[in-house]
């Protein structure tokens, strides 16, 4: 019997020490996906486009989709294209807030929602997005692979009585 409650106590010990240690790992991982996307939202806001290219799969599988209509963008070279005239329209990105971030093996994903700025007319814009990324971990390193923006819309007015 007292090696029967050794047995059971070790497989417990065990199966904690696994548990945190899968915790640790998942940890890591989400704080190293945050803050790839904290050098991209960086990167967009400074208009550099190097370091931005750098943290994204950069052939055809990638698929980019943004809130303009047909604003669908398959392969790199496509996305490309939209995230530098995004750059160049002088808009910037404000207020991101990660709601949820996911990993599972050499996949992740994370939904935002944020605030795009932008000067139009003299007139200052804000409008607000959310924002789905998904990262595949290629060797030793994550890249974003899909990323969709979707627009914010107001809430309908109240209710008349």
């Amino acid at each position: 019997m007292r090696r029967y409650v050794i047995f059971v106590v070790c497989v417990a010990v065990a199966g904690l020490l696994i548990l945190s240690l899968a915790f640790a790992v998942d940890h890591h991982e989400k704080d190293e996906l945050l803050k790839i996307f904290d050098t991209g939202v960086k990167a967009i806001n400074a208009k550099d486009m190097a370091t931005f290219a750098s943290l994204h799969v950069q052939d055809e599988t990638a698929v980019h989709i943004n809130v303009m209509e047909g604003g669908v963008y398959k392969g790199w070279a496509a996305g490309k294209k939209n995230f530098e005239d995004f750059m160049a329209s002088g808009a910037t990105l404000t207020n991101m807030q990660n709601v949820s971030l996911k990993v599972v093996g050499n996949a992740a994903w994370g939904v935002w929602t944020a605030v795009s700025e932008v000067t139009m007319d003299g007139k200052k814009m804000a409008n607000p997005f959310r924002l789905t990324l998904v990262f595949e971990r290629i060797g030793d390193k994550w890249l974003v692979s899909h990323s969709h923006s979707s627009a914010g819309l107001p809430p309908p007015p109240p209710a008349k009585k």
